[in-house]
């Protein structure tokens, strides 16, 4: 499946036509991520993403977009004691109260499919890989603990949502991203099963 994914996006970048017509813009929006998973602990974290977007027009009902967005994920519980929840996780078992934050940063590269049932409104799908920056986990009274040597640095996922285009070039996407790639890698033989998950709501702008 990784390869798959991978060989649909650099298909659909080397498919670009050179005389289509091309807009560029940038996008900024709030995440609600999570990590799905082993991890108990799990809940939704808000963060934010922002980058740039280029559309690329295929006919009159479907383009092309490829984005590149720096992307704050992970997730965060509420208060919790070691006491209601026997079963932690090994990296947690000498936490014994606090609220609970995985911060994961990512670079991704979607490369979205957006067919128009309108002229202002899109359905849009497609894959996406992500390469993460940094991760840090905090159980909230310690100090925070760098995590990314504990994690795959790849991520890939498959990405749906909508979106508006408004007259004046601004526009809003509404998306859901569902990672396909366990984010953790094995250590001491103990394998960790994680998955991310965003829902992410956009503002941008396209300069026409």
């Amino acid at each position: 499946m990784k390869h798959f994914l991978v060989f649909i996006v650099i298909v659909s970048l080397s498919s670009i036509n050179c005389n289509s017509q091309t807009y560029y813009g940038f996008k900024v929006g709030a995440n609600l991520s999570n990590i799905y998973g082993d991890n108990s602990f799990s809940g939704i974290k808000p963060a934010m993403h922002v980058g740039a977007v280029a559309e690329i027009a295929l006919s009159d009902f479907f383009s092309l977009q490829p984005e590149l967005l720096y992307s704050m994920q992970g997730s965060q519980t509420g208060s919790y004691q070691n006491n209601d929840n026997p079963e932690l996780p090994y990296y947690m078992e000498d936490v014994k109260t606090g609220s609970f934050k995985n911060n994961n940063h990512y670079v991704i590269l979607p490369i979205m499919v957006r067919y128009f049932v309108t002229d202002m409104i899109s359905i849009d799908a497609g894959p996406q890989v992500g390469y993460l920056l940094f991760a840090k986990k905090s159980d909230g009274k310690y100090e925070w603990t760098d995590t990314k040597d504990s994690m795959n640095t790849f991520d890939y996922g498959i990405n749906l949502g909508a979106s508006y285009e408004f007259d004046n070039g601004m526009n809003v996407n509404l998306r859901y991203s569902y990672g396909l790639a366990n984010i953790y890698k094995t250590e001491n033989d103990i394998t960790l099963k994680g998955n991310n998950a965003v829902a992410q709501i956009s503002l941008g702008y396209k300069f026409y």
